[in-house]
């Protein structure tokens, strides 16, 4: 069994919206957020007649928004975008049998106590960003344990799920990459993702080797250092230092919830990036000098 909500290789938009997604946007999003198939993306593109020709807004305005609303000089341009199937034709069926398998599974299992066992990949603060107006506050709810793949009663999931910790809980069991463990939690599915709460009867078949990769400590430090990033490159969704923030802002009287990319390495370019390299040069007993002027050139 594998998320095929999360699948990112049936559906691609040119939506300027998708931007961050590189135009290839996830099941869910299309079938559940967008509602976007078969039809494709509609949106309002909002002008003004004033702005266009470089002249003066009356109102003093420097950019097109909501208070522009009733203005004579304001308009707007209906946008569409063709959403495109770029699944072969001969796979689009079986697709549409697995998607239906899967949601039929996820609603038996969903909100119920489930026994799950599996290995944890990575350890993650769990972060929320509250942003009203200018003002942005990163906050640390908990951690998030990493699944590449697990056992959720008897079915193998083979994708990656994500349960949900306290820092007490955290504090209890100092959790950490590698450990093999079996517990009892309540199942949800969080916008697409597949996510373990409250988690019960905690026990571990094998330790992963090292230290727990954040300590108490450091979070005051990680907070301060953490960078977001525009997009979300998939190197960095499955780095132990890339994580999805939950983001809540308040805006125009109403409240929206998205998720943005933070890498907790301080790392501002995705691109030239070398974290793990580095992290694996160490591990194979590089010199100190070496090391520390590697770690230079990150952050340059």
């Amino acid at each position: 069994m594998i998320n095929q909500y999360k699948r990112v290789d049936v559906f691609r938009c040119q939506n300027r919206a998708h931007a961050k997604l590189g135009k290839w946007v996830s099941v869910y999003h299309v079938l559940k957020v967008k509602k976007c198939y078969p039809d494709g993306c509609i949106y309002f593109r909002w002008k003004c007649r004033k702005l266009n020709k470089g002249e003066t807004c009356p109102r003093g305005y420097k950019h097109v928004g909501r208070l522009c609303f009733g203005c004579k000089y304001f308009y707007d341009e209906k946008v569409a975008h063709q959403l495109q199937f770029v699944l072969p034709e001969a796979q689009r069926a079986a697709f549409w049998d697995d998607l239906d398998r899967f949601e039929d599974w996820l609603s038996e299992i969903t909100s119920r106590r489930q026994s799950v066992w599996g290995s944890i990949h990575s350890v993650k603060p769990h972060l929320e960003q509250r942003i009203l107006g200018k003002e942005k506050r990163l906050t640390v709810k908990g951690f998030l344990l990493v699944f590449r793949d697990s056992y959720i009663g008897q079915t193998h999931f083979e994708d990656f799920t994500y349960a949900v910790v306290s820092r007490s809980l955290e504090q209890k069991f100092h959790f950490r990459a590698g450990d093999e463990v079996e517990f009892n939690a309540e199942v949800t599915a969080d916008r697409g993702r597949i996510v373990y709460n409250r988690l019960r009867q905690v026990e571990f078949s094998r330790r992963g080797e090292g230290r727990d990769i954040w300590r108490e400590e450091e979070i005051p430090f990680l907070l301060k250092t953490a960078t977001e990033f525009g997009t979300q490159p998939e190197k960095c969704l499955y780095c132990p230092y890339g994580t999805l923030v939950d983001v809540v802002e308040q805006k125009g009287g109403r409240v929206f919830r998205f998720r943005r990319l933070f890498c907790l390495k301080g790392v501002s370019d995705a691109a030239t990036c070398v974290v793990q390299p580095l992290e694996k040069i160490a591990s194979e007993g590089c010199p100190d000098s070496v090391k520390e002027v590697a770690w230079e050139n990150v952050y340059k």
